[in-house]
């Protein structure tokens, strides 16, 4: 190969690294599709009773909730494997709810592993919103509230970690040890909040955190339980109806070995200039 055609390739490389290391969008509100579209990331919506369908307003997604029940967005994306220390997957969101309920809002986000066991179709009515799907679904779910006020002592970090037909339901969840309390989001009726999620492997285990509108929390499974993920959900209940204005997943990689790797390319191409 010649030194000016190597040298081009090292730079294509070297960016291509340092692009990595700052990350790259697995999923992304405006490619997924709802059930009847075609599209990379299907969104499903499974709710007890008193919900609806999905729907497109312009480019946000409405996912109707009964005020008296709940329901359950899950959406697929390309599994992603933290494998290093510093390697971290991010789910971030900004959404508004119609209505909020004072006394139950739960609104429960969930990063797992399907274990390649996906659902193909919404589900509905009081066994639909059940699926045996579900039961070996594995991963991190951060419970919280929408309304204001004091959070409870059930606002907190989850493992996935039980046999269970229902995605974030208690039955399906043990505390992460030493979990914080979650506040609530303190929503407001059609005001936007921001929300995000993000699980990274670290030297002392699995850490999850949660950052709502600036404000965050953090726990730490020692276990390191969990680190493959090809699945999110959102669990809604008392909050008449939600809308995503965006929604994304995507990965970071260990920023130490991308750029290792990028100074090493580097270091060829200089070689190659002196010679």
């Amino acid at each position: 190969m010649k030194r000016g055609t190597l040298t081009a390739a090292i730079a294509t490389v070297s960016l291509a690294l340092c692009s990595m290391a700052s990350g790259a969008t697995i999923m992304d509100l405006g490619d997924v599709a709802i059930q009847g579209e075609s599209g990379a990331n299907t969104f499903f919506y499974i709710y007890k009773t008193g919900g609806g369908t999905l729907s497109w307003d312009s480019s946000n997604l409405v996912v109707p909730v009964d005020v008296s029940n709940y329901g359950y967005t899950v959406t697929y994306f390309t599994p992603q494997t933290l494998v290093n220390t510093g390697d971290k997957l991010t789910l971030s969101l900004t959404a508004k709810v119609s209505a909020v309920s004072s006394s139950s809002s739960a609104f429960r986000v969930a990063l797992l592993d399907s274990n390649d066991v996906r659902v193909t179709e919404n589900g509905t009515g009081t066994t639909a919103y059940r699926s045996d799907d579900f039961n070996n679904y594995l991963g991190y779910a951060a419970y919280c509230r929408a309304n204001n006020g004091t959070a409870g002592s059930g606002e907190a970090f989850y493992l996935r970690n039980k046999s269970y037909p229902i995605i974030t339901a208690s039955g399906a969840v043990t505390a992460v040890t030493g979990s914080p309390t979650i506040n609530n989001l303190n929503a407001t009726a059609d005001t936007n909040f921001t929300y995000a999620m993000s699980i990274e492997k670290t030297a002392s285990g699995v850490q999850v955190s949660v950052n709502v509108n600036g404000q965050g929390w953090q726990s730490v499974d020692p276990g390191t339980a969990y680190t493959t993920f090809d699945t999110a959900s959102i669990f809604l209940m008392g909050n008449t109806t939600m809308t995503l204005g965006s929604m994304s997943v995507d990965f970071v990689p260990e920023p130490a070995t991308m750029g290792l790797l990028a100074a090493g390319l580097g270091g060829l191409a200089a070689r190659r200039r002196r010679r």
